[in-house]
């Protein structure tokens, strides 16, 4: 969750910049004079120059922004303001559209930022097609498919990676059956896959990359409570090993409300932990 907060602030701060921005420009473009614009940041100025009528500040605590223009509210006798290049005695229909240059400015960066991922397009990592532990009860193990397997072909298209098997087995019609082909040390067969099982069975492989890591505790949940922290890998239940997710659900059944053990591997120390599910 730490490792979140640092991305979240600046996200947050460059909506809220765009959002001021869009506001300034149309306030600048509708002729209203705007004396100070803190397009970033909250509290204490870090940095401010003027250029113009205008002040620009950034503060230190990269949240939250104002754009000040003149003329935004009555005065204290209640007089409205009455100059030309005051928003308050701005015609209606500008006034809107000031209001509106903010989150009309969020949309259209919206809209940029996806067009450009669409075009430049998005990296994955991907991973060796070697089949990892397998659980007992899934699907993959009942049709055969054990730890270190390497599927090398889906219905005759060669594959050499992981993304590569999961497209080549995503391109037939979903009534069609397909064929892996499957090799082992000193072995190689191919195992054909009913339109039925293509969905499960491809939900229950898992790569040799895909321990039981803990991806994420949330606050106040019982493996909270315990100790448990992102990163750590459950090797044991009860001093039962665990080598896949699925294991944990069978490992932890009919333990409700009872302490069990775990056994977890975290910085290269082994250590158990108490938690009750």
């Amino acid at each position: 969750m730490k490792s979140m907060v640092l991305p979240g602030v600046v996200l947050l701060g460059l909506v809220i910049f765009v959002h001021e921005l869009g506001h300034f420009l149309m306030a600048k473009w509708r002729g209203v004079r705007v004396p100070q614009i803190l397009p970033w940041g909250s509290g204490p100025a870090l940095l401010k120059w003027t250029r113009g009528e205008t002040e620009y500040r950034l503060s230190v605590v990269p949240l939250g922004g104002y754009v000040q223009m003149a003329g935004d509210s009555p005065g204290e006798d209640g007089t409205m303001p009455g100059g030309p290049d005051e928003f308050l005695s701005h015609p209606w229909f500008g006034r809107i559209l000031i209001a509106a240059a903010g989150p009309a400015a969020n949309l259209i960066t919206a809209f940029v930022v996806l067009v450009t991922i669409g075009m430049v397009g998005v990296s994955y990592p991907d991973h060796p097609n070697m089949l990892g532990a397998i659980a007992d009860t899934s699907l993959a193990y009942r049709m055969g498919l054990r730890e270190g397997d390497r599927i090398t072909a889906v219905s005759g298209a060669p594959v050499d990676s992981w993304i590569a098997m999961l497209i080549a087995a995503d391109k037939p019609l979903r009534s069609e059956a397909i064929t892996l082909h499957v090799e082992r040390p000193h072995a190689a067969f191919d195992l054909p896959v009913s339109p039925q099982d293509r969905v499960p069975l491809f939900s229950s492989l898992r790569r040799v990359s895909d321990p039981p890591v803990v991806g994420g505790v949330a606050t106040g949940m019982p493996a909270y409570k315990a100790g448990l922290k992102e990163g750590d890998r459950i090797l044991a239940v009860d001093h039962t090993a665990v080598r896949v997710f699925e294991d944990l659900p069978a490992a932890l059944h009919g333990k409700g409300d009872r302490p069990v053990t775990l056994t977890v591997l975290r910085n290269g120390t082994v250590f158990d932990l108490e938690v009750t599910p």
